[in-house]
């Protein structure tokens, strides 16, 4: 039985190149528009405080993948069933 998803690490390559060098919060928005707010990591390359409760809604299960479309320097979309991408 899986667990579910509650660290959201990001690719390093990524948050370099996109995001904050400091930690700061970042929106994610979902498929439906729901807007969560997520606290971003830097030194960890990843998400915190928010992240569980986004895994939770989404039903996201550790081995889940999903995809993060950069929208502005903190905002993403975040596409949990690759077949409703944007």
């Amino acid at each position: 039985m899986r667990e579910i998803l509650v660290q959201g690490c990001l690719p390093l390559d990524f948050c370099r190149k996109n995001l904050p060098r400091r930690g700061d919060f970042i929106t994610l928005i979902d498929e439906d528009g729901d807007e969560y707010r997520v606290t971003y990591l830097a030194r960890q390359n990843g998400l915190s405080g928010g992240w569980k409760g986004f895994a939770v809604a989404h039903g996201l299960l550790d081995g889940d993948a999903v995809v993060f479309q950069l929208i502005k320097p903190t905002t993403c979309k975040v596409v949990v069933n690759m077949n409703q991408c944007y």
